[in-house]
């Protein structure tokens, strides 16, 4: 999903650690003016975002810190599915023997 710009409205919000998870897309300006505000309330202090890495799930210009994400960047439609096959080998067993 995307960030709610209402998120933007929070005046009391301290810290919002949003990252590791599926939101994606532009950080609404008004969670950025929380976190460049210069006096209370609305002092955003402390803001985590999955704004790093080579394909950033959120583009974010005023997080405190920018994680990679940990989720594909493709969509669950896009992906492809790959299952194990079982293998129709049953594993050989040798003898073993001990040197003294």
């Amino acid at each position: 999903g995307t960030i709610p710009s209402e998120m933007g409205e929070l005046e009391n919000l301290r810290y919002a650690y949003m990252d590791h998870n599926q939101l994606r897309g532009e950080m609404p300006d008004g969670v950025c003016a929380l976190r460049n505000s210069a006096s209370p309330p609305g002092v955003l202090g402390v803001f985590v975002t999955d704004c790093a890495g080579t394909n950033p799930e959120i583009s974010c210009p005023c997080c405190s810190s920018c994680e990679p994400s940990i989720f594909p960047t493709e969509s669950p439609s896009t992906m492809e599915l790959t299952t194990a096959k079982p293998s129709s080998k049953t594993p050989t067993s040798s003898p073993m023997t001990m040197e003294p």
